[in-house]
């Protein structure tokens, strides 16, 4: 692209008169919450997560070590370890995906106004408060799920390069004009 970034895929779509700035702003929003479902899926379907949590709320040494064995003995655990950093790096909107947002963010702000004046604040925000609690907890979990996959590629990438660098007498500069330089 002209701006010097890199898009792998994307949806055209028709954007008649029926499109609003929610059902937009859904549409760019999709593979962040697609991909967010597909990553507690995994999660909790195949890594058990729930059972993590508990062994670290119990605060026992012996119930975390046995968790983590459970978790480390998964099958295939390096194919859903790849699959979780390939989701969370792909589900993240670009900015098209986001043009929509600043005018779904206001009619939302507009709302929130209206409700207020209203005075409808404290009801809407009791009947929210466990939703939200449950959602921001699930997104909790997805993305630190997602951020330990990252940070176990990091780590893997990290020891490669250094492992290759070491054989050849070169190393990776992040930044400059070059791919390598000589040690």
């Amino acid at each position: 692209q002209a701006d010097g970034t890199l898009q792998l895929g994307y949806v055209e779509y028709y954007k008649g008169k029926n499109l609003g700035p929610i059902r937009e702003s859904l549409i760019g929003g999709a593979p962040l919450i697609v991909g967010t479902a597909v990553i507690l899926l995994i999660a909790f379907k195949i890594f058990s997560v729930t059972n993590l949590v508990t062994a670290v709320q119990s605060g026992s040494i012996d119930i975390l070590t046995f968790a983590l064995r459970d978790l480390f003995n998964t099958p295939y655990i390096l194919l859903w370890i790849y699959l979780i950093f390939a989701i969370s790096n792909a589900m993240l909107p670009s900015k098209s995906d986001r043009r929509a947002w600043p005018a779904f963010i206001i009619l939302m702000v507009v709302l929130a106004v209206v409700l207020y004046f209203l005075g409808l604040t404290d009801e809407l925000m009791q009947g929210l408060k466990r939703p939200a609690a449950t959602v921001f907890g699930y997104l909790g979990i997805a993305l630190s799920v997602a951020i330990g996959a990252n940070l176990f590629f990091m780590f893997c990438m990290v020891v490669v390069e250094w492992g290759i660098g070491r054989l050849k007498g070169i190393s990776v500069v992040y930044g400059a004009s070059g791919a390598s330089k000589s040690s």
